[in-house]
């Protein structure tokens, strides 16, 4: 199976100050392109949402913590 890269997806960036849209090849691109452009313009990131055709889902940041034989795992702030 190939990747065709020229189909940019449509996400949605939601910071403290509010959300914009914008496109991306991939989830990894979107994240990246998210958190410079918060990183730039000096805003928090919250979370992301991609818009395609198999609907809507939400991409976070997590952190997970491993204690034996238990994993929790908690939204990053």
């Amino acid at each position: 199976m190939t990747k065709n890269y020229l189909t940019a997806r449509t996400y949605k960036a939601f910071t403290d100050r509010g959300y914009w849209l914008y496109e991306a090849q991939d989830d990894i691109d979107a994240m990246r392109l998210a958190l410079y452009y918060c990183y730039r313009d000096g805003e928090q990131f919250r979370y992301l949402v991609r818009y395609g055709s198999g609907g809507e889902y939400v991409v976070r940041i997590v952190t997970q913590r491993s204690t034996g034989r238990e994993v929790s795992m908690t939204y990053a702030e």
